[in-house]
């Protein structure tokens, strides 16, 4: 979450910076963001034990978007799969409500 606040203040401040430059600033925002991601899935796949195969599931779709976007020209693709990966978050945290 603080590297999307920082990112967009970036953003904001950087207007009227030179379109390379912009260029290069997203190519290694995508970096930052997939391996972000990436340690995310990780941590998700460890609570396997707690959570069950559900956590399973949502680690392995966060590793595929961190990769995705770590990669930089499958970032699209990443981005397709971050909306479904984002409403199963949100069921898996309804679960852990329930408990």
């Amino acid at each position: 979450m603080t590297a999307f606040v920082i990112s967009n203040c970036i953003d904001v401040f950087s207007m009227h910076i030179l379109d390379g430059t912009i260029a290069i600033r997203l190519i290694i925002e995508c970096i930052i963001f997939g391996g972000l991601q990436m340690v995310f899935g990780i941590g998700i796949l460890q609570l396997k034990s707690k959570l069950g195969q559900f956590a399973q599931v949502i680690g392995i779709l966060e590793i595929i978007i961190g990769v995705s976007f770590g990669t930089v020209i499958f970032a699209s693709f990443g981005l397709f799969l971050l909306i479904p990966a984002v409403i199963i978050e949100v069921l898996l945290l309804y679960k852990l409500a329930k408990r």
